[in-house]
């Protein structure tokens, strides 16, 4: 009798994409990003087409509140252990990101899930 092996399911792709400077430093010392020059050659329409969630840090939430940069209607979520969930509007506060994270990918759909910011 022949044996099939079982494919895991399907989960939802997670993307992290930053930008670093040589010595690992994502922000400059006021939170600042500055510093990264803009690239004509990515495309972040077809990137952006691509997300349905979006999950930040505390301190990466304080800083894209100033410039909105993810794609409309996606849903939002903030790790934190800290951050008071009436104070993130729109988005949903969770404590464990690890458990937040696999429980989005675990979800049905094709979307992926965009980790914004943070190297904390």
């Amino acid at each position: 009798m022949p044996t099939f092996a079982l494919l895991p399911p399907r989960v939802r792709p997670v993307r992290y994409n930053v930008c670093a400077s040589l010595d690992g430093f994502i922000a400059d010392p006021n939170d600042g990003y500055d510093w990264i020059p803009e690239d004509p050659a990515v495309d972040f329409a077809a990137l952006f087409a691509r997300v349905d969630t979006v999950v930040f840090g505390r301190r990466s939430w304080a800083v894209a509140q100033a410039t909105p940069a993810w794609p409309e209607g996606a849903r939002l979520v903030v790790a934190s252990r800290t951050l008071d969930p009436t104070d993130a509007p729109g988005a949903t506060v969770v404590r464990d990101a690890v458990a937040a994270v696999a429980a989005l990918r675990a979800e049905p759909g094709d979307g992926e899930i965009w980790l914004f910011g943070g190297g904390a």
